[in-house]
C-alpha cells in the first residue's frame, strides 16, 4: 500500500513518537528528534524529503 501527504503522515509520526515516549517517558523533544533522524535512511536533509521516512524497529 502506498500513500503520501502530510495529513496522512501525521498519524504515523504521532504513533512513532508516542511509542518512543512509552518506552522512555523522560525522553526530551531534542532526543526524540535525534531518534527520528536516526530512524531514517538519509545521511543528510534535503528540501524535498527532509531526512526521509523513519522506520521503527
Amino acid at each position: 500500500m502506498y500513500v503520501d501527504g502530510t495529513s496522512f503522515s501525521t498519524a504515523f509520526m504521532s504513533g512513532i513518537i508516542a511509542r518512543l515516549k512509552e518506552l522512555n517517558p523522560k525522553i526530551s523533544n531534542k532526543e526524540i528528534y535525534i531518534k527520528l533522524v536516526e530512524m531514517t535512511n538519509a545521511s543528510k536533509w534535503n528540501e524535498t524529503n527532509g531526512y526521509g521516512t523513519p522506520t521503527f524497529h
